[in-house]
């Protein structure tokens, strides 16, 4: 049996998309993907066969693997990051401003992926192969490609709901703040212009995570000592927006993530900081994720 002229258009179509899903580039997938067929020319599998899918989108990762590097393109990552949150198990949040932040810090943690730990999310999610099938195309055993799945499953997770503190000392600044956070599906427990208010709203319990300003005032570095106050204990996420970039750097905690937003700060970046910070205290002590 061979295969349709049907059959072929699709299996091919389905190489290329995968090969340009991983490198972002058609014209090198298209090379890849050629080369690889011209690779099974002699030992080529039979059409009939069952494993002739997998032979053929084998042959395509190992001209993949023998590329000097792999940066993978954004309309892929894109299109993984729309799948990975319609089979997310966390509850959708506004179709506009949550949705839209949460699909761009997912795409961008995805850049960040090693290629290997990528091409198996693309074969699982996009190509739909199950565990086995993908360790026998990236050539490792099913027991490390199902702790890839897991440990990468767990590093995407999108952040969920959180209460945040905001310690800002400008009306404007501050509200602003809050209406983003809100559009993002996020609780506010409280804003605070100064210490005292602060340490009222903090008698409430550790907040999820604090958007703090390091100038109160004449004070220049009281947003730090402010945060500095709940102590060595708790491993509550920090976002700095500051006018004073800089000096949110200074004397910053080794091995501890420093967020820091520059004022005017756009909204987009900000939202990209509050995720990711989120998502790196949940990945800590499995508070959010």
């Amino acid at each position: 049996m061979t295969l349709s002229p049907q059959e072929a258009e699709g299996l091919l179509g389905e190489l290329c998309r995968f090969a340009r899903a991983a490198t972002g580039c058609v014209a090198l997938a298209n090379r890849v993907v050629e080369a690889a067929l011209l690779a099974l020319l002699e030992n080529r599998p039979r059409a009939s066969d069952p494993a002739a899918r997998l032979h053929l989108f084998r042959a395509v990762q190992d001209e993949l693997a023998a590329l000097p590097s792999q940066k993978g393109g954004g309309d892929a990552f894109a299109g993984l990051a729309a799948r990975l949150l319609a089979e997310a198990s966390a509850p959708p949040r506004s179709p506009d401003a949550a949705g839209r932040f949460a699909h761009a810090w997912l795409a961008r943690r995805l850049e960040r992926l090693s290629p290997l730990r990528r091409t198996v999310l693309l074969l699982y999610h996009m190509m739909r192969f199950s565990a086995a099938e993908i360790a026998c195309i990236v050539r490792r055993d099913v027991a490390t490609v199902e702790a890839m799945l897991r440990a990468t499953w767990r590093e995407l997770a999108p952040p969920r709901q959180a209460e945040i503190l905001i310690i800002e000392d400008e009306t404007l600044i501050a509200l602003d703040l809050s209406m983003l956070m809100r559009d993002l599906g996020h609780r506010v427990r409280g804003i605070a212009a100064d210490r005292a208010e602060a340490e009222a709203l903090l008698q409430q319990g550790v907040p999820d995570l604090i958007l703090s300003d390091l100038r109160l005032g004449l004070l220049r570095d009281e947003g730090r000592r402010i945060v500095a106050a709940l102590g060595d204990e708790t491993s509550v996420p920090v976002v700095y927006v500051t006018a004073c970039p800089e000096d949110a750097l200074e004397g910053a905690e080794p091995g501890r993530p420093v967020y820091v937003v520059p004022k005017p700060f756009c909204s987009f970046r900000l939202s990209l900081a509050v995720c990711d910070a989120l998502a790196t205290a949940g990945q800590r002590n499995g508070g959010l994720n």
